[in-house]
């Protein structure tokens, strides 16, 4: 509890002083970068958390509010634009079946929210992941994508791989778009709506794990680096080439 007030009172400190440093760097003239600047800020400032199983949405400001109730929520995470969380729901039942990593694990569901608490949280997805035959229940790190179209999860594809999942929350459908995890969806730019995904594969020198710029359905489009810290490079540069 501490911790986090800390982080919102420090997240507001940043933000404010931001607006300051653009303001005084802004020519004449610029009230629309200014904006759009200070727009681009306070959407950084928000954050969302977890606590006991609810999921609780702060503004950056020192304003938080407690978003479910259910107590058994988990892996909260903002829409690119800020209005929308996307978690996941343990049901508390049984799947029924084995998956690669569990025996017979709790199923799981992916839930939506309005920030502002004007809408009440709506399950966008309740069913089973095939392929072949093995069947997943359970599933990680949701991201919804830019536009509010698609939803992605992660699946425990193998002992030692996982599975990008992209929900179509139109239609409720699921599929598995290609292997690979640490998953993050670009949110503007050139990039937008395509996926970074850490990939595992096998070559002369034994087993890299690589990332990989990844199209929306799942196409390999280029790789992105070796290391994290050149994904995280990439990502930061890709939100900032104009589309």
């Amino acid at each position: 509890m501490a911790t986090f007030s800390k982080s919102v009172v420090l997240a507001r400190q940043v933000v404010l002083g931001e607006v300051r440093e653009i303001s005084a760097r802004s020519p004449r003239g610029g009230l629309i970068f200014l904006a759009a600047s200070v727009a681009s800020i306070l959407l950084r400032a928000q954050g969302v958390d977890v606590r006991s199983g609810n999921v609780f949405y702060s503004d950056g400001f020192g304003s938080m509010r407690q978003i479910t109730f259910d107590g058994g929520d988990s892996q909260a995470s903002l829409s690119p634009d800020g209005k929308t969380i996307v978690f996941v729901r343990s049901t508390g039942v049984a799947a029924g079946f084995d998956e690669p990593r569990a025996l017979n694990p709790v199923r799981n569901e992916l839930w939506i929210a309005d920030v502002r608490g004007t809408n009440a949280p709506m399950a966008v997805f309740k069913g089973i992941i095939a392929n072949g035959d093995l069947k997943y229940a359970t599933f990680f790190a949701p991201r919804l994508a830019p536009g509010g179209r698609y939803a992605y999860f992660l699946i425990g594809w193998a002992a030692v791989e996982d599975a990008v999942v992209r929900v179509d929350l139109m239609t409720g459908k699921a599929k598995v778009i290609t292997t690979g995890g640490d998953l993050r969806v670009i949110s503007d730019g050139k990039y937008a709506g395509n996926l970074v995904v850490q990939k595992r594969k096998s070559n002369a020198d034994g087993t890299s794990y690589s990332f990989y710029l990844v199209s929306s359905d799942g196409k390999e489009l280029r790789l992105v680096g070796e290391t994290e810290k050149k994904a995280e490079a990439f990502l930061d540069n890709a939100s900032r080439v104009p589309k």
